[in-house]
């Protein structure tokens, strides 16, 4: 082998080994480098868990404002209820009030009809009486007159007494008659307070039940609120966990640009015949909205 070969194969030789040295730095450097993937991964990421954090807090308030609304609906059936129940129980004195009154009025009726009975009985004997006994009857005693005045006296007597009958037997049955008119009066108002009862118990049972359904949506609100506050700490915790991986990544990345590099020999400058594209600067640049370190 001349000389001219010999130098030749060294050249060679040294061609390959600056190449295999600066491929060996190249990939050194290449894995020092920062991952920007990685990084936009993580904001991604951190910017969904944002995302749902806001969702949930604003989901969060429209529950909370519909559950204002339906427990202030749930405590006016409430107090409808208590106030149609009072309502009820002041009816229900009223009815025994008048049911009482009723059971007077009948006794009272009774009584007048007894009265009325006996003031007829009494005006009968008085008639058997007068056509029985002669002279001393109401007959003798208006024939015993001795003259015409004499006789009319006697006769607007008589007439006296019987008046007198029928105005006792006509006051008794006018006050029979006002009784009984006082005890259908009664017996109607005592109808109406029954269906006054009817209808306040029926809407009592109603409005009970609005009550309920605004009571079983109300407790599915709390619900919805407490899994709604589950998943906005959720989101949170695991943003602040991808937030703390982030601060050790982008620390991890400034460590490895800090360090020394101990790879082969740079390239550079290259040689004038080889074409090439400066893809990015030396030195600081801005990358994902981080500061980053840039080797050229």
């Amino acid at each position: 082998m001349n000389k001219t070969k010999k130098i030749s194969l060294v050249i060679a030789f040294l061609t390959l080994a600056v190449t295999f040295g600066l491929m060996a730095g190249m990939v050194t450097l290449i894995q020092a480098a920062p991952t920007d993937a990685t990084v936009k991964s993580y904001e991604q990421q951190i910017a969904e868990l944002a995302s749902k954090q806001k969702d949930a807090l604003q989901r969060l308030e429209n529950v909370r404002g519909d559950l204002t609304d339906v427990q202030t609906t749930k405590q006016t059936y409430d107090e409808v209820v208590d106030l149609s129940i009072k309502k009820k129980n002041l009816t229900m004195q009223q009815l025994d009030s008048i049911t009482m009154q009723i059971g007077n009025k009948e006794k009272a009726i009774a009584e007048a009809q007894a009265n009325i009975e006996r003031q007829t009985q009494a005006f009968m004997d008085r008639m058997v009486t007068m056509y029985e006994e002669g002279e001393a009857s109401y007959i003798g005693l208006i024939l015993g007159a001795d003259d015409l005045v004499e006789f009319m006296t006697r006769v607007d007597m008589v007439n006296t007494i019987l008046e007198y009958d029928k105005r006792v037997i006509a006051s008794l049955e006018e006050n029979k008659e006002v009784l009984e008119k006082s005890v259908e009066d009664l017996n109607y108002a005592l109808q109406l307070q029954e269906e006054a009862i009817e209808d306040l118990e029926a809407n009592i049972l109603d409005t009970k039940k609005l009550a309920d359904e605004a009571l079983a949506y109300m407790q599915s609100l709390q619900a919805n609120e407490s899994a709604l506050l589950r998943d906005y700490y959720n989101a949170k915790a695991q943003e602040e966990e991808l937030n703390k991986k982030l601060e050790a990544y982008l620390k991890e990345l400034m460590e490895k640009e800090k360090s020394q590099y101990v790879g082969g020999a740079m390239g550079w400058p290259l040689p004038l015949d080889v074409k090439y594209v400066v893809s990015s600067e030396f030195g600081w640049r801005k990358l994902w909205g981080m500061d980053d370190y840039h080797l050229g």
